[in-house]
């Protein structure tokens, strides 16, 4: 099973993200959008998906109907400076972040 899964629709984005966290030793999975997320997670399972802010909220109202994916901490990343919350999201990630926090945050979700 793989720990993360990232959706972002930026390729340079998604690919520095990828880079560092299997630097790190996690095993990590891309989806260019939610459509692309939620096939994902049916096929190989995750515990964590760090989801950017375009597809964070129909993919994380969807996420929330999916009761067999309660155990999947959603991340939601954004460069918004107004509050943004969804009840399931586990946390927000600003945008832009540094390594350590994105680290610190696979930790806490991956174990």
């Amino acid at each position: 099973m793989a720990c993360i899964l990232l959706v972002e629709g930026d390729d340079d984005t998604l690919e520095a993200m990828r880079a560092i966290l299997a630097e790190e030793g996690f095993d990590v999975r891309l989806a260019l959008d939610g459509d692309g997320a939620m096939t994902e997670l049916r096929k190989n399972g995750v515990n964590v998906v760090f989801v950017d802010l375009a597809e964070a909220m129909r993919f994380l109202d969807e996420l929330a109907g999916q009761r067999d994916l309660d155990r999947v901490n959603a991340i939601l990343m954004s460069a918004e400076m107004r509050p943004i919350s969804h009840p399931r999201a586990a946390a927000v990630l600003r945008m832009p972040f540094g390594i350590d926090e994105l680290v610190a945050l696979a930790r806490k979700y991956c174990g």
